[in-house]
């Protein structure tokens, strides 16, 4: 049988018991706000965005033969054809490549990191780059203007600040990049993209930017022959005419120097002709 008088917290106790061991509170107090102080200096904060975005590929023309076929249709999957969920890895696999990725670095200047002041994002002080070599990430000084060194080129935008920034080779920008992106399937069709970042800025345009770059990546491979025939007609009209005037223009500066036709006809001639030329043009 317990005595409940013992169970019963003495609060004097307690009290006297901290105010004789108030050095351990103060310790204690002391190394957590130093672990809180070093985290906060080596972890810098990151911001994080979400995007999505739906693929619709193609119909599989045999979707129907698979399921007639059954488990017969698994022995030989590559007769019939890859499936929907392949078509969607092979785009997924695609929005992740350092190609597309590589895209978002050169738009958003991405090879420079600033440092002092920190979170700023550097499409907005950088102007343009040239970086081309591989070397090891250093911390560099940088001034409105052209900052040269052995590694390349900076030009920081004018009416800007002086700053530090650590500068990155592009493959290893990228390779950054790709580690702040996390690009998978969520549900059905549906795509979602998260990326990290060290400013608010850069980590609200780069999902846009992914996406963006990834569509007209696409829309030039899902073009068909007769859009590429369109395409080719148009550059071969725009090159036909180019020339036509060019020609036309020699001519007439020709006879008009010779003195051997009219000009006054000739370029009333010459009107006539453009015009049934460009008629033929458009309807070819």
């Amino acid at each position: 049988m317990t005595d409940s008088a013992n169970e019963e917290l003495d609060l004097t106790q307690l009290i006297r018991t901290l105010m004789l061991r108030w050095w351990w509170l103060v310790i204690g107090a002391l190394v957590g706000l130093v672990g809180a102080l070093l985290v906060i200096w080596l972890i810098p904060a990151k911001f994080e965005s979400n995007s999505r975005v739906l693929i619709r590929t193609a119909n599989d023309p045999t979707a129907g033969l698979r399921s007639k076929l059954g488990p017969i249709a698994e022995l030989a999957p590559s007769a019939l054809g890859g499936g929907k969920a392949e078509e969607l890895d092979t785009e997924l696999e695609i929005l992740r490549s350092r190609s597309v990725i590589g895209a978002v670095v050169d738009s958003l200047r991405l090879q420079v990191l600033p440092v002092d002041p920190a979170r700023m994002a550097p499409e907005s002080i950088v102007d343009s780059l040239r970086l081309p070599s591989r070397f090891k990430p250093r911390v560099v000084d940088l001034v409105a203007g052209a900052n040269t060194f052995s590694e390349g080129s900076v030009w920081i935008r004018a009416g800007s600040s002086a700053l530090r920034a650590r500068i990155y080779d592009r493959e290893e920008a990228v390779d950054n990049a790709a580690d702040d992106f996390d690009v998978r399937q969520r549900s059905g069709d549906v795509v979602g993209i998260r990326y990290r970042a060290h400013d608010s800025v850069s980590v609200a345009a780069a999902p846009n930017l992914l996406v963006q770059t990834y569509l007209i990546r696409r829309r030039g491979v899902d073009r068909g022959i007769n859009q590429r025939r369109l395409e080719f007609l148009m550059a071969a009209v725009d090159s036909v005419q180019a020339d036509l005037r060019d020609s036309g223009r020699k001519l007439r500066v020709s006879q008009e120097k010779a003195g051997v036709l009219d000009p006054t006809a000739t370029g009333k001639a010459m009107l006539e002709q453009f015009s049934l030329l460009e008629r033929s043009v458009s309807e070819l």
